[in-house]
């Protein structure tokens, strides 16, 4: 039972760390993609003004 549990427990860290990276990842993409169209709505709406 404990070494099922430590397998299963090093799995978890494994997954969450994979996880962390690819949520960290996708956070930084959406980021830079909000920043991006930010900048764009701030000139579009320069020229509005």
């Amino acid at each position: 039972m404990p070494l099922i549990y430590f397998g299963t427990l090093s799995v978890l860290i494994g997954t969450t760390i994979h996880s962390d990276i690819m949520i960290y990842s996708s956070l930084v993409t959406i980021l830079v993609g909000i920043l991006r169209v930010h900048q764009t709505w701030r000139k579009e709406s320069d020229t509005w003004i």
